[in-house]
């Protein structure tokens, strides 16, 4: 099996908010909207008109691309579906958009 890497279990733990002890996706998921609502408020903020729409399904895709090699080794390191990784409620949240 190897040693774990660290950097998988914190990507995928989305910088260990799945570390609570309870409802893990809960808090995986909520830490997702936060991070979305913070990037929409800010782009507003800045510019004065809302992202377009694009921004979402792009969004959505870059973090499910980047999220498939760290699901893999979470897998074959940890077992599958390891409790701490929430990286797939923030992938589906930002889909939801």
């Amino acid at each position: 099996m190897g040693k774990r890497p660290l950097w998988v279990y914190i990507t995928g733990s989305f910088l260990c908010v799945g570390c609570v002890p309870r409802m893990r996706g809960t808090a995986g998921t909520a830490a997702a909207a936060l991070l979305i609502w913070a990037v929409e408020k800010l782009a507003f903020d800045r510019t004065g008109e809302f992202l377009p729409w694009w921004w979402t399904p792009l969004a959505a895709a870059s973090v499910f691309i980047a999220a498939l090699p760290v699901a893999t080794l979470a897998v074959r390191h940890w077992g599958e579906d390891p409790q701490w990784f929430v990286l797939d409620e923030v992938v589906g949240w930002i889909t939801v958009q």
